[in-house]
């Protein structure tokens, strides 16, 4: 579907049937249309009250999020937030729902997020144990932050502090500079004339 048809997209089915407009958002996800799908999922979730299935529809919504493409007004980030929002109401509705900890380990994925992404992972695992999906993204997701982690400790080394024991010294530091300035003063040193200008010879 052509992305401004796609926009401009309204759910053919009965808007009073939720089934139905479940069923188109699920063939449109099939086929790529991300927005279109969205849009019938969010028809369904106005209409259906059982908490259940209404998650199901906040993790396909949060999924189909996910794979849309950013364009301008509406940012990767956004469109992650978004994703994040469905699969933490997903979870609210339903807290053993493993698909819903998985879109919001996805979503918090997209933000960088990776430890808080690690946790939900851990969460889906336990619910579901084996889930080889989950397994691959948990594995991804400790590689990217143990990389982050790096990079933070790479940077704290290149800040440069002063040593206590360089502090110190400063004292000592001033009067050094103190003497070579008065050396290049022709000066003498304090208690044999100073401020005396050195004998014409």
């Amino acid at each position: 579907m052509p992305k401004a048809a796609e926009a401009a997209y309204a759910p053919k089915a009965n808007p009073t049937d939720p089934l139905a407009l479940k069923k188109e958002g699920n063939d449109h996800f099939k086929r790529g249309a991300w927005e279109a799908a969205a849009k019938c999922y969010t028809a369904a979730i106005d209409l259906w009250m059982e908490p259940k299935d209404r998650a199901v529809l906040y993790a396909n919504r949060s999924a189909a999020r996910l794979k849309q493409s950013p364009e301008p007004g509406c940012t990767a980030s956004m469109l992650a937030e978004s994703a994040l929002r469905d699969a933490e109401r997903a979870i609210e509705l339903e807290a053993t729902f493993a698909k819903g900890h998985f879109r919001r380990a996805q979503a918090l994925s997209n933000l960088r997020r990776h430890a808080d992404a690690a946790v939900s992972l851990r969460r889906v695992l336990a619910l579901s144990p084996g889930d080889a999906a989950a397994q691959a993204l948990l594995q991804d997701v400790e590689g990217a932050a143990a990389k982050a982690a790096t990079a933070t400790e790479v940077v704290r080394d290149q800040i440069v502090a002063v040593p206590a024991s360089e502090a110190e010294d400063q004292p000592e530091a001033e009067a050094e500079r103190e003497e070579r300035r008065r050396e290049e003063l022709d000066l003498v040193p304090e208690g044999e004339g100073a401020g005396q200008l050195p004998p014409t010879r």
